[in-house]
């Protein structure tokens, strides 16, 4: 039976120090993620064809994610592990496999073998990291681009008009926390119009409605990502003047919201006076009190 650990490096670690790697067969190690070729062609072009050789009977398989390759197979001797690479180097049309091939006998290598999937292990977490990283970038641009295509362009391109038109200030407050809107609404509604919005659809659709001059917004709504919803929001209306803010005082929070476009941060919990600075040296504050006082 051929069996093949599609799981990761880590679970085969896990594997190995649990003892469940048969100790008496000898085998090797493939690196073909050193390989020029694709690693994937590689590895399906190998078991389609090891499948097919007596040895694959009762071999255990082990495939990292980098699409390196742990063989066992029983009854191997030394010489046979030497004519089983040159097999494969053959089949593969992959010389170099005749040097970096590592032949392993776990009597005598358990030490090298476990350093060697320790390291898998370590690789194997980095792949994990990444590749959630960059699923979630896939969600996002997906996400942004879905919710912009969806806009009432009529509205969009009236954004800066509806706003301009307006003579009050109109500030625009977004929080799941129902204490937090009212704190804010009490600190700015006795000088501005106050709209409110608890998630990332609802600030969407009350934004194009109202075109606010100001726009606090959290970081951590439920349904939408802070800073998915700041490039949203920016790629609507590129005279958006959101600031941030929420219980995250950590550095690098601060930094990339400020990356993404935003004009300043407020950690919760805010002061009054750190909104009202903030509304009241907003560019539309300037421009409105300009025309006041002309008026």
């Amino acid at each position: 039976m051929l069996i093949i650990a599609k799981e990761t490096g880590k679970v085969l670690y896990k594997n190995y120090r649990d003892g469940m790697l048969p100790q008496f067969l000898r085998g090797l190690y493939l690196p073909l993620s050193a390989s020029i070729q694709g690693r994937y062609e590689l590895f399906s072009n190998f078991v389609q064809w090891f499948e097919t050789q007596p040895e694959a009977m009762h071999a255990r398989i082990y495939l990292f994610a980098d699409k390196d390759i742990m063989l066992f197979i029983p009854g191997l001797s030394g010489r046979g592990t030497d004519g089983l690479i040159e097999a494969i180097a053959e089949q593969l049309q992959e010389p170099e496999l005749l040097q970096t091939a590592l032949k392993l006998d776990p009597r005598n290598q358990m030490a090298e073998l476990e350093k060697l999937i320790w390291e898998k292990a370590q690789q194997q977490q980095t792949f994990d990291h990444q590749r959630r990283i960059e699923e979630d970038a896939d969600r996002h641009r997906a996400m942004v681009e879905e919710t912009l295509n969806s806009l009432d362009a009529g509205k969009l391109a009236s954004l800066h008009g509806r706003r301009c038109a307006r003579s009050d200030m109109m500030v625009m407050i977004v929080d799941d926390d129902p204490l937090a809107r009212s704190m804010a609404r009490s600190v700015l509604s006795k000088q501005h119009q106050i709209i409110n919005a608890s998630n990332g659809l609802q600030t969407i659709t009350v934004y194009l409605e109202n075109a606010p001059d100001v726009l606090f917004l959290d970081i951590g709504l439920p349904d939408i990502d802070g800073y998915a919803l700041l490039e949203i929001l920016l790629r609507m209306d590129p005279d958006a003047y959101i600031i941030m803010f929420s219980g995250r005082k950590q550095k690098e929070h601060i930094i990339r919201a400020l990356q993404l476009g935003a004009q300043g941060y407020v950690g919760k919990p805010f002061r009054a006076v750190d909104l009202l600075n903030y509304v009241n040296k907003s560019p539309m504050a300037g421009i409105k009190q300009l025309v006041l006082n002309q008026g």
